[in-house]
């Protein structure tokens, strides 16, 4: 069951794309907001603007000593940039 917590749970990963403005922004993966908010904070710490987001349901099928657990499974994607400043606005 560790490792079923360690599925639903996630991490929360980051990856550096060029926003359409020509600017660099940040995918943010999740599995839940909480957490792609946090790595937002940490990403942008004079603070970010949500270009995009997404949320993806699933399923999980964990087998384990002949018993097959279904758990579903939740994603989100935050597409942000990070502001220049502490008072920029969008």
């Amino acid at each position: 069951m560790v490792f079923l917590a360690f599925v639903l749970g996630g991490c929360a990963s980051t990856r550096t794309v060029m926003a359409p403005d020509g600017r660099p922004a940040y995918i943010i993966k999740c599995g839940d907001s909480a957490k792609c908010y946090a790595r937002a904070q940490k990403v942008c710490p004079r603070g970010y603007v949500v270009m995009d987001s997404d949320r993806s349901e699933g399923f999980v099928v964990l087998h384990n000593s002949g018993i097959s657990t279904v758990s579903p499974r939740v994603r989100r994607e935050v597409l942000i940039r990070c502001r220049d400043r502490l008072a920029e606005e969008e």
